[in-house]
């Protein structure tokens, strides 16, 4: 009888064991799911590149206010300056001028030698000027006392953070490395032109000399500082007697100079020669049509204004000289009556995209 009781004493033991586990894991046996733990608790699971990671990842996607969070825990555990470097451009985006001008202050006190300390050094000139009126920080400076020293319990000099990939993704999207700034790459543009030619013989109301064109550019900024340009359009005179229409087209270097750190606002030079053919077909019933065309080497000097990161307006003069020795076929026919020599004036104005 002891047996039988002891047995049954085992037996509903073994019974509330299995009964409390199947009640831990739940009706389906399996562990129970819980919500993901809010950023504030996973501070020692992520460490300093985990906290780094996703606030990158955030700003990566625009949100910037997001990325804040995770760049303020980053900070508490690090003290690698690129992590202030982007934490400030997510404040600069935000319009939070204060906090981005400190992060640059930060930075460029640390890294004064990076690859993008330039860039950086520039918006925080301008966020100094746009906040006090003044700047502590010039081209060849950078911040020394109003820059915030880091806290006490990280001032033993600590390894050279690794560079990480955030240099080359998020500075993407940096102002300077916009084609139509201070960097490389395609650009396109429409643009118009009003060209007023000259010759033996022309007056300067003669409707013969004066033509309006309308085409497309396309630049490729092959340096920081210049830019291949081929254009191509349709151009048509203001002749009353015939009419007269063609191809103007040009292939140049341009050359270009900043006159703002931001390169909001430029001045361009750009040597190059051109193309232009037309065609003559007088109005008078059994007249023949011509056809010629001449190569037209010319300097174009303007100025462009930044309407946006990667667009901008452009205004330009350009001007050139054409000789019998470059002409093919009756160019300009109204002037081989005297000397095929030709001059062109010419007045554009683009609109740019940089691609």
């Amino acid at each position: 009888m002891r047996n039988v009781v002891a047995g049954a004493c085992f037996a509903a033991a073994v019974l509330a064991l299995v009964g409390e586990a199947n009640a831990q894991q739940g009706p389906s046996g399996r562990a129970p799911r819980y919500k993901t733990p809010p950023l504030n608790l996973r501070k020692e699971a992520l460490g300093s590149e985990g906290f780094a990671a996703v606030a990158r990842a955030r700003m990566r996607n625009g949100d910037c206010a997001g990325a804040l969070e995770a760049f303020d825990a980053a900070v508490n555990v690090t003290i690698d300056g690129t992590i202030r470097r982007d934490r400030g451009l997510c404040h600069e985006r935000l319009g939070n001028a204060y906090p981005a001008i400190d992060d640059y202050r930060y930075y460029l006190t640390l890294e004064p030698d990076a690859t993008d300390a330039d860039s950086i050094r520039a918006r925080l000139v301008r966020l100094e000027q746009d906040t006090y009126g003044h700047s502590s920080a010039s081209s060849g400076d950078t911040p020394d006392a109003a820059q915030p020293a880091p806290p006490p319990s990280e001032t033993v000099a600590p390894r050279r953070p690794k560079r990480d990939a955030m240099e080359q993704v998020e500075h993407d999207h940096d102002e300077l490395s916009s084609p139509l700034r201070h960097g490389t790459g395609w650009a396109i543009a429409p643009f118009f032109a009003e060209h007023k030619w000259a010759y033996s013989g022309a007056s300067f109301g003669d409707g013969d000399t004066w033509s309006e064109c309308v085409g497309i550019q396309l630049r490729w900024s092959v340096t920081r500082a210049g830019a291949l340009v081929l254009e191509g359009g349709f151009e048509q005179f203001n002749s009353g007697a015939a009419n007269i229409s063609g191809l103007t087209s040009q292939l140049a270097y341009e050359g270009r100079i900043a006159l703002d750190p931001e390169y909001n606002d430029q001045i361009f030079i750009a040597p190059g020669v051109g193309y232009e053919y037309f065609t003559l077909s007088p109005r008078l019933a059994g007249a023949t049509a011509t056809s010629g065309g001449a190569f037209v080497p010319r300097v174009r000097f303007g100025w462009r204004h930044m309407l946006a990161t990667s667009t901008s307006l452009d205004l330009a003069l350009d001007g050139g000289l054409t000789a019998g020795a470059l002409a093919q076929g009756s160019f300009l026919s109204s002037s081989t009556s005297g000397s095929p020599t030709a001059g062109l004036v010419a007045f554009n104005l683009a609109v740019l995209w940089g691609l």
